[in-house]
């Protein structure tokens, strides 16, 4: 019975990760993918990597700012940025702890952090997107968010004599 739960959760997760894939990527280009791909040039990359954010907090710092002094469209977009980062990798650090059985929350983040790099990384090489270590930090925060949401669901469950601390048997 575990074994069928736990090839249903992994399926789950694949499932997850196809999906956050293709929004990530796809969000700005949609399925002309292969288009845009015609149109990559050296120059185009350059201004890719002239326009990435590389500096930790600088984006979260002004999406924080505009959701204190805006209103309308400009809101939205900060709220929709910060937010949906961490919204997009809160079922991973829900579900990667059923997969993962020793070190969890340091799976969690170690695993989330990479998916999330090589996404961002994705976006720069190809132009799919903008790179934004903002984002990482963000869909690592997700990810842990997502991780406390499964250790209160499942604290309960553990037996009295093992230790119940959100850090057991993780590090």
């Amino acid at each position: 019975m575990k074994k069928n739960r736990n090839k249903w959760l992994l399926s789950l997760f694949y499932i997850y990760v196809i999906i956050l894939t293709g929004i990530i990527l796809l969000k700005t280009q949609g399925f002309h993918i292969l288009n845009s791909l015609d149109h990559w040039t050296i120059e185009n990359f350059h201004y890719s990597l002239l326009n990435a954010n590389w500096l930790p907090l600088k984006t979260i710092s002004h999406y924080s700012h505009l959701l204190v002094t805006q209103s309308g469209t400009l809101f939205y977009i900060a709220f929709y940025n910060l937010v949906g980062n961490v919204l997009l990798f809160m079922p991973m650090g829900f579900l990667m702890p059923f997969i993962v059985e020793e070190h969890r929350f340091f799976k969690v983040m170690i695993i989330s952090f990479l998916i999330s790099c090589s996404l961002e990384l994705i976006q720069l090489v190809t132009l799919l997107g903008c790179f934004d270590v903002d984002d990482m930090i963000l869909n690592v925060l997700g990810a842990i968010l997502g991780y406390l949401c499964f250790w209160i669901l499942t604290m309960n469950k553990t037996p009295k004599t093992k230790k119940t601390s959100l850090v057991d048997d993780h590090f």
